[in-house]
C-alpha cells in the first residue's frame, strides 16, 4: 500500500484546483474520480473574478484567458418572457473581469495543469466506504481495474457526489478541529484503503 498525503475524491474543479495547490506547495496527493471521463457539457459557466486571481497565483491564468470569453451580464426568463437584465461591472481596480468558460474547458485546463506536476486523475475509482477509528480513518475503494488505494493522513471530498461520504467523517469526529484536520486528542487522522 502506498503512502500519500492527501487523498482528494472528486475530479471537477474544486477537486482539481485542491489537487493542484497541494502538489505545488510540494504535498504529494492522489486524486480519485467514480467516472470513466470527464463529462462533455457544461454544468457552470461563469467565473468569477476572484477564481481568475487564484488561477494568476497558481501560474494558470494565461491558458484560462486564451481560453475564456467575457461576460458582461446575464439575462433573466420568468415565465417563458424576458425578465431582468444585470450589468457585471466592476470596479477598475478590480484585476480580472467576470468571464465566461464551459465546466469541460475549466476541468481540461486544472487537469493540464495538475499534470506537470506530475499527477494524474484516477479514473474509475471510487470510494464505497469511510470507517473512522480512534486514530485512522479506513476507506474502501472500488475500481475498474481492482487497483488498490493509499493510506493517507487526510481525504479531501470534493465532489457532491461524494456526501454519503462527507457525513461519516464530520459525524462521528465531533471533536475534529477542521481547519487542522487533526483527530481527537490531537493525532493526525490516517486513511486506510482496503479493496474489496
Amino acid at each position: 500500500m502506498a503512502d500519500v498525503d492527501v487523498l482528494v475524491v472528486g475530479a471537477g474543479p474544486v477537486g482539481l484546483t485542491a489537487a493542484a495547490e497541494l502538489r505545488r506547495h510540494g504535498v504529494e496527493c492522489r486524486i480519485v474520480d467514480a467516472l470513466p471521463a470527464p463529462q462533455h457539457y457544461a454544468k457552470a459557466v461563469g467565473i468569477q473574478p476572484r477564481t481568475m486571481e487564484v488561477w494568476d497565483s497558481m501560474g494558470l491564468i494565461r491558458e484560462a484567458l486564451d481560453e475564456a470569453g467575457p461576460l458582461f451580464g446575464q439575462l433573466a426568463f420568468v415565465d417563458g418572457k424576458p425578465g431582468p437584465r444585470m450589468e457585471l461591472r466592476l470596479p477598475p481596480e478590480i484585476p480580472y473581469a467576470f468571464a465566461a468558460l464551459p465546466q469541460y474547458t475549466t476541468e481540461r485546463l486544472l487537469t493540464e495543469h495538475l499534470a506537470r506536476f506530475g499527477t494524474t486523475v484516477e479514473r474509475e475509482t471510487a470510494l464505497h466506504a469511510v470507517e473512522q477509528h480512534p486514530d485512522r480513518v479506513e476507506a474502501t475503494a472500488r475500481s475498474r481495474t481492482g487497483a488498490g488505494g493509499p493510506r493517507t493522513r487526510w481525504r479531501s471530498p470534493a465532489a457532491r457526489r461524494h456526501r454519503r461520504l462527507r457525513a461519516p467523517l464530520t459525524d462521528a469526529r465531533p471533536g475534529v478541529r477542521r481547519r487542522s484536520g487533526t483527530a481527537p486528542g490531537g493525532r493526525p487522522a490516517v486513511l486506510r484503503w482496503r479493496r474489496s
